[in-house]
């Protein structure tokens, strides 16, 4: 992914008492501390804006505010990054606090990458979303090659997605990793100001991931797998039998040259279809796809 247009910044956060009373909304204030002191010194970053949104009522919160930034996208031409800031859990998915019952409701991974879908289709493929939430890269690192369906996510910022979550690192990479990108716009130095943080934190490095760049990994994985000489033989074995003559007199070598070509077109097909290229709107040299894998 070479570029993508951003205006606004929503800072979701979802902490229960326990974490405000221990300070780990702590990071978050020197965030939006780093925003405004860069804003003062920069007039011209007057076409950015940010909000902090607390989540403390539960699921249907964070479902609301999911809809209210679908809304601003498509009656106000809000080009969003999503930062959400709070609790995630490898087998469950992430954590949002409900006041109401004094206890955390889970957001399933794949609710929550389907939020962010229908986010994405409303800005035109151009969500950019971040999360403190361990194992946030991993589960959707899956998500991403299950579901070819789904609309991707443009790229994911995920803090320590294998181990226990460390403050103080979220605190040093995102800070910096938006000093960055307001200041310069370019989402490749931003990305490279986090690589250069990784000697200076506390847990294992971030995790950064363009779309393109996993699709392309995906779909090729998923199909050398399948149309592999030894998976095409066994078809033709099993289906030999009911099949006419004139199948039957093609070599091994007549199909897999069928089978590639066939592979090209699922290519084209799927990428076309998770990437949105229908979308008049959506700038396809924004995405490192090729046309042929």
């Amino acid at each position: 992914m070479t570029y993508f247009y951003f205006n606004k910044l929503y800072i979701l956060q979802s902490l229960s008492p326990n974490d405000f009373a221990l300070g780990y909304n702590q990071p978050n204030n020197n965030l939006i501390m780093t925003i405004e002191s860069i804003k003062r010194q920069n007039r011209n970053l007057d076409w950015f804006s940010y909000e902090l949104i607390t989540i403390d009522l539960g699921e249907n919160q964070f479902i609301n505010v999911t809809e209210r930034i679908i809304t601003e996208c498509l009656h106000n031409n809000i080009y969003p990054i999503i930062h959400f800031w709070g609790h995630g859990e490898k087998d469950n998915g992430i954590y949002i606090w409900n006041n109401n019952n004094a206890e955390y409701d889970c957001i399933v991974w794949r609710d929550l990458f389907m939020y962010l879908a229908n986010i994405n289709k409303s800005c035109h493929n151009n969500l950019f979303f971040t999360t403190t939430a361990c194992h946030g890269f991993d589960s959707f690192k899956q998500l991403f090659i299950e579901e070819l369906q789904i609309i991707p996510i443009v790229g994911i910022v995920a803090i320590d997605p294998n181990e226990e979550f460390y403050v103080d690192d979220a605190d040093i990479i995102f800070c910096e990793f938006y000093k960055t990108l307001l200041i310069t716009r370019s989402i490749s130095q931003a990305f490279s100001i986090v690589n250069a943080l990784k000697p200076k934190l506390i847990g294992k490095s971030p995790y950064v991931a363009f779309s393109d760049i996993w699709f392309v990994k995906a779909y090729k994985m998923a199909a050398d797998k399948c149309y592999t000489k030894k998976n095409v033989k066994k078809i033709i074995s099993k289906n030999l039998v009911c099949w006419p003559d004139k199948l039957k007199r093609k070599t091994l070598s007549d199909y897999m040259k069928e089978i590639e070509v066939q592979r090209q077109l699922d290519y084209i097909h799927i990428r076309n279809q998770k990437f949105m290229f229908d979308d008049p709107k959506v700038e396809k040299a924004r995405f490192d796809l090729p046309d042929r894998i």
